[in-house]
């Protein structure tokens, strides 16, 4: 678990959200093992999903490579993340995952009726390009919030 799933792990389980959160779930499936968004909050039938997106000071090189770093894993491999897990949330008949007090569940195929989806970003210089939304043409609307 790295730095920010980490912080968002705690935030959860502070409240009383540990009993809804699933961090970093790996499920098997027939190609081996997947991963999951890095954190999943389920409620009745609703989820959110949180893709966690984080750059240490050593990498960066100035605004370009931020900007770069930002597009490409921050819009880019962020949204491909949720996308792959809404699309596994509605292609599999059953999911088993453990929330943060070990207890296991089984999401079945048409539980999940509404999905929230969240990109945390954590930079150490970068501005934050005014970013607060993306709305993909795969996906929809993408909430984007900076960490701090």
């Amino acid at each position: 678990m790295d730095l920010l799933t980490d912080f968002i792990g705690k935030i959860n389980k502070k409240s009383f959200l540990s009993e809804f959160t699933f961090l970093a779930q790996k499920v098997k499936t027939p190609k081996g093992e997947e991963e999951l968004a890095d954190c999943a909050i389920w409620f009745d039938s609703s989820i959110v999903i949180y893709q966690l997106k984080g750059r240490e000071v050593e990498s960066i090189g100035g605004f370009s490579s931020e900007s770069k770093w930002f597009i490409n894993k921050v819009k880019g491999l962020a949204k491909k993340q949720i996308k792959n897990s809404i699309k596994f949330y509605s292609t599999n008949d059953t999911i088993e995952i453990e929330n943060l007090k070990g207890h296991r569940f089984n999401i079945k195929k048409g539980d999940v009726k509404k999905i929230y989806k969240i990109i945390i970003y954590k930079h150490e210089t970068m501005i934050a390009l005014g970013l607060k939304h993306y709305v993909s043409k795969d996906v929809g609307f993408i909430h984007i919030f900076d960490y701090e």
